[in-house]
């Protein structure tokens, strides 16, 4: 389960949670570039929603943008730092 990429299709609790949990038990360079990569699958798609949501001035814009912050804030604690807890802790305290 760890040693593979899974996929991200939404940012739902549930997918949070799963990755928040991946991410606790990631270990090693490989777990680290695993992670990353489903941190940049969370962060297109909320790119997506974010600039859908501004382009029919949807009032959640705001909250979809400071969720795409918390996705690259996580990815960037991974990628730079090698810091799993972390990433798990932005991603529990900007998702809850």
């Amino acid at each position: 389960m760890l040693d593979e990429i899974h996929d991200i299709d939404d940012w739902s609790q549930i997918t949070i949670w799963a990755l928040i949990d991946r991410i606790q038990r990631s270990e090693g360079f490989s777990h680290c570039i695993y992670r990353e990569t489903e941190l940049d699958e969370l962060w297109r798609i909320l790119d997506i929603a974010s600039a859908t949501a501004q382009r029919e001035g949807d009032g959640g814009a705001d909250r979809l943008l400071q969720l795409k912050a918390v996705a690259v804030q996580a990815h960037d604690l991974i990628g730079i730092e090698g810091n799993l807890a972390g990433a798990a802790d932005v991603l529990r305290e900007g998702f809850r």
